[in-house]
């Protein structure tokens, strides 16, 4: 059976997903993709309406479905190469707390989110977390952290390098920021994935890691504004007005500090601002970049923000994932993340 990294072809893409060659270019260049969709609008909660591109049920989401389920697979198999380690952050909600690890129940978190009167907060591993995981049989060792400004996880790991070349002999140690968040950690380990695969040497690995990290751009929306609220990031007043309007800002991230790029009323004008922003932003040789989406607990709305950047053909991939516990706590149900690099 056919492994992602070893789709190169429409027929391994067919074989991959365990359909039939005829039917997969049948829908790609007879029906096209874009003639499977149904749009329609829904009524929001807070006034206005919501639009769905829904894909057909009978082919489309069939397809997607099991893409989906690949998808998943793959990540958890990542999840469990045994030269990867996760090291997890620690969530809290007022006195209740959960460990970001693959046990994470995402709906249950969201639902805590809304009934809390208290904001969500994180809390970085430990030093002796980040030394724990680098005691292994590895010449060398990697470890891609939130950004620094938006965790003490950077910090944590540096003095957990230093607590390791203190008790055991010296090998080569990569502490790197992503100065990003969900989708470009993942974007970023994608990378460093296939650069240890293709047994490049420790500065080569470094080299161009820090490169990738440097030049990548994040954005995201946001569908709601409540968790910066409670936290204090928001006075209150700016989220009700926020809410009340249906203004949703469009921020990115400039060498890891957030910052608001532009504002649009309703969610799906602030995901097409951010799309034209990152595809006008995202500089030369875009052929050779990755886009990678994270959305919270929302599938739909992620693959509609794939489907405007696959249309523009720029491209050399786009990849969307459901992002994990720290993703959650900061992005908000519906959410969306995403990165280029």
């Amino acid at each position: 059976m056919l492994s992602l990294k070893d789709v190169k072809t429409r027929k391994d893409f067919a074989v991959f997903l365990g359909i039939e060659l005829k039917l997969l270019t049948y829908i790609l260049y007879h029906i096209k993709v874009e003639n499977l969709y149904t749009t329609f609008e829904i009524p929001k909660k807070n006034g206005g309406t919501r639009i769905i591109n829904a894909p057909d049920k009978k082919i489309l989401k069939k397809i997607q479905n099991r893409l989906m389920n690949k998808l998943y697979n793959y990540q958890n198999k990542i999840k469990k190469d045994e030269n990867i380690k996760i090291v997890p952050l620690t969530l809290e909600i007022g006195d209740y707390q959960v460990i970001d690890d693959e046990k994470f129940d995402q709906k249950d978190f969201i639902k805590r989110m809304a009934e809390s009167k208290m904001g969500p907060k994180s809390a970085c591993p430990s030093p002796d977390a980040f030394k724990e995981a680098l005691e292994c049989d590895t010449d060398m060792a990697f470890i891609v952290t939130l950004s620094e400004h938006l965790s003490g996880s950077y910090q944590s790991a540096e003095i957990g390098k230093k607590l390791y070349e203190e008790e055991y002999e010296k090998k080569d140690i990569l502490v790197l920021s992503s100065r990003s968040a969900s989708a470009g950690q993942y974007r970023l380990m994608l990378e460093l994935d296939k650069l240890c695969k293709e047994g490049l040497s420790f500065e080569e690995i470094s080299k161009r890691m820090i490169k990738l990290r440097d030049e990548m751009k994040t954005y995201f929306v946001l569908e709601s504004l409540d968790t910066l609220r409670k936290n204090g990031r928001l006075s209150a007043v700016s989220a009700f007005i926020a809410s009340a309007l249906n203004i949703k800002p469009v921020m990115g991230a400039v060498d890891g500090v957030i910052v608001k790029k532009d504002q649009q009323r309703g969610m799906q004008k602030a995901l097409v601002k951010m799309v034209e922003l990152a595809i006008s932003e995202a500089g030369e040789n875009t052929s050779e970049k990755i886009v990678c989406i994270t959305h919270i607990n929302n599938e739909e709305r992620g693959e509609s923000v794939a489907k405007l950047f696959r249309d523009s053909n720029k491209f050399k991939d786009v990849k969307v994932v459901n992002g994990a516990g720290v993703a959650t706590l900061y992005a908000g149900d519906g959410g969306i993340v995403l990165a280029i690099g």
